[in-house]
């Protein structure tokens, strides 16, 4: 995952978030039209120790953001403590209005502090336009994936993050 996350309580507003357009004036002439194969949005979020507040990341990725990972019992036969187990978990998921989730959530370090890292990507599954209404369209619909799925998972952590309900 990648060095650059960020807390998730530093995320505050879409509405911050700039229009497309200028960069779709960057394009050459000859591609202006074209539409994108995709478009995706992706956040990565780091639960650090603030959140984490002594529990392991199994412990936090299955108790606060309520993945659950069950250990078959051959791995169980053989394990010193099967709570302290590391996980990455990958998921792709279809979502509404021609979306589809890629979501990661494993161990991580921020600031050299371990971490759980959410890592969520939404893209389009169709072409979308070139064009600043239907790009910033669909961000947007995808930014709404992302903020309600986030929103929920953390819904445990509410106090500890004073987040904004946009």
């Amino acid at each position: 995952m990648s060095p650059e996350a960020r807390d998730p309580s530093s995320l505050r507003s879409w509405s911050r978030w700039p229009q497309i357009g200028s960069l779709l004036k960057t394009r050459p002439p000859e591609e202006s039209a074209t539409s994108f194969s995709s478009a995706s949005l992706r956040y990565i979020n780091a639960f650090g120790p603030q959140f984490l507040q002594g529990r392991t990341s199994s412990q936090f990725i299955s108790g606060v953001l309520g993945f659950r990972v069950e250990l078959p019992e051959a791995v169980r036969a053989v394990s010193s403590s099967v709570d302290a187990f590391g996980a990455v978990l990958q998921l792709t998921i279809p979502a509404a209005n021609g979306l589809r989730i890629a979501m990661m959530v494993g161990e991580g370090v921020v600031a050299g502090a371990s971490a759980v890292m959410l890592d969520t990507t939404v893209s389009s599954v169709a072409p979308v336009a070139a064009d600043d209404g239907v790009v910033m369209q669909t961000f947007g619909s995808a930014r709404a994936v992302i903020h309600d799925s986030f929103f929920a998972l953390t819904r445990p952590l509410r106090e500890l993050m004073d987040p904004e309900e946009t």
